[in-house]
């Protein structure tokens, strides 16, 4: 999970099964304060392309990062909401439904409306 205000990891990650990791599998770097690069043009890159997107409400938008800029691979409209919802992702505790409750009925503007 990365903070939408500022694109840093605040907590460990934890899988499905709840086990937590603190070094990313692959490159052992730190997960906890890691910084999404250009971080900025990512989020508007993702708000550009949900402005085009009709009929759906929530996305997960795959995005790599370039020396060149950050680039959009794919949306897609079933973006593992488990996941994101785990309290153990989010600093309050308590996971993330009713922000998505909130987003698909309507309660919380998108870039679409």
């Amino acid at each position: 999970m990365v903070d939408v205000k500022t694109g840093i990891v605040p907590l460990v990650a934890v899988d499905k099964d709840g086990h937590p990791a603190t070094l990313h599998p692959l490159t052992g770097t730190a997960i906890v304060g890691a910084q999404m690069p250009m971080f900025d043009e990512v989020k508007e890159l993702c708000r550009k392309a949900a402005r085009v997107v009709e009929g759906i409400r929530i996305v997960g938008w795959d995005v790599c990062v370039t020396e060149k800029g950050p680039l959009l691979i794919e949306g897609n409209p079933f973006p593992g909401n488990d996941l994101t919802q785990l309290p153990a992702h989010m600093l309050d505790g308590y996971g993330r439904y009713h922000q998505f409750m909130d987003i698909i009925e309507g309660r919380i503007k998108t870039p679409q409306d």
